[in-house]
């Protein structure tokens, strides 16, 4: 099907305010769409965006530098294998202790003030800083790894401007010259971190190259620092909106876990994910992706689909069953995905246990121009009363 008369500018101001109402008309219009504008097709519902981030005739255009899940099978799983044997859930548990202390150690630094910037203050290094712990960086380098993160998470957005592209480059080049150092330091020391454990992983005596070890771990520190922090963003500006869930949440800690799957549903970090067709046709109902397609599978309007959830328009943090799409699905769902939701309860936790109460300094925070991720660039908020 095509269509020449929807269209939406994704950076203007109204669109990155709420998306959510665009993504509604074109699921209404149609839930699986061609845009001429775009030369794409876009699919809205949330049986299509379940269907077809399953379905592994889609892929990337994929390059041998290139990280993980911008691979496809069977290099993909091959990779996501072996870095699946480091990052276990044993791993991430292991480290829950210490992901509060880091989390602890942001907020000391903040809950006698009376306005902070949630997003540079906290969001931003607080899942910087437990990635960093992951992988024994130093100290004192945590500045530039932000940096680093943050100049490279454009490459994830298919529009990104080109005028980018230098800064993502230098980036990636001065991560990958640090990487390399750090490798021959932990070749000589080896410890209990994740750059040993993917230096040193095996799986039926396949191991990751030296390159593989470096774009893996750039990987995990771009894509680990920028889910969690727009959760944290994002989840932060949903509750103070909806103040009765928010004083829900504080009366009732224990629904903390269930309260992040609602904020994943309700406003995911990533809102999009991009494939082509790269085998042969594709057919999903009564629509056929030509190979070559590009598809853009929009998981925030599926997770406001009211075929598959009751009311989803209303943040509900005791929302059960929540099979929402807010780490993909599929062999590229999010491999962080219970990183993220650790790091989310207890940053939630946390927050509300140690800052009494809190409120929004501005009510139009702003937001960086993608529509790959919901992505706010500031959120001052006031303290105390």
């Amino acid at each position: 099907m095509t269509s020449g008369s929807i269209n939406f500018d994704v950076r203007s101001a109204e669109f990155l305010a709420d998306p959510y109402p665009f993504y509604a008309a074109l699921r209404q219009h149609s839930p699986v769409v061609y845009l001429d504008e775009w030369g794409a097709w876009f699919v809205t519902s949330y049986d299509g965006c379940r269907t077809l981030f399953r379905e592994n005739r889609l892929g990337h255009a994929a390059a041998p530098e290139n990280p993980f899940i911008f691979q496809n099978p069977p290099e993909h799983t091959r990779l996501r294998r072996l870095t699946g044997k480091v990052l276990t859930k044993d791993f991430i548990e292991s480290k829950r202790r210490r992901v509060q202390e880091i989390m602890d150690g942001i907020v000391d630094e903040i809950e006698s003030r009376d306005e902070i910037e949630l997003m540079s203050e906290v969001a931003f290094p607080f899942p910087l800083k437990v990635i960093a712990d992951f992988f024994d960086y130093p100290v004192e380098d945590y500045d530039k790894l932000l940096y680093w993160a943050h100049a490279m998470e454009l490459c994830f957005d298919p529009l990104q401007d080109v005028n980018h592209a230098p800064e993502i480059e230098k980036a990636r080049n001065e991560f990958a010259l640090y990487l390399q150092d750090m490798c021959k330091r932990r070749m000589a020391n080896p410890g209990p971190d994740m750059l040993t454990g993917l230096m040193t992983v095996e799986h039926e005596g396949d191991r990751l190259s030296p390159q593989e070890v470096i774009s893996t771990s750039i990987l995990l520190l771009v894509a680990g620092y920028i889910t969690t922090a727009n959760l944290i963003g994002n989840g932060t500006l949903a509750l103070l909106r909806n103040p009765d869930q928010l004083q829900k949440l504080r009366d009732n800690p224990g629904l903390r876990g269930t309260a992040v799957e609602e904020l994943l549903r309700y406003e995911p970090p990533g809102q999009i994910g991009h494939r082509f067709v790269m085998v042969e046709d594709v057919t999903y109902r009564d629509w056929t992706f030509k190979k070559g397609d590009l598809v853009f599978i929009v998981a925030s309007a599926g997770n406001r689909d009211p075929d598959e959830f009751e009311n989803p328009d209303t943040l509900d943090i005791t929302r059960k069953p929540n099979p929402h799409l807010g780490f993909g699905a599929g062999i590229h769902a999010c491999l962080g995905a219970v990183l993220g939701h650790l790091e989310g309860e207890v940053f939630f936790d946390t927050f509300l246990r140690r800052i009494p109460s809190f409120s929004l300094t501005s009510q139009k925070p702003q937001y960086y121009p993608t529509f790959v991720f919901r992505a706010l660039k500031s959120l001052p908020i006031k303290i105390g009363d």
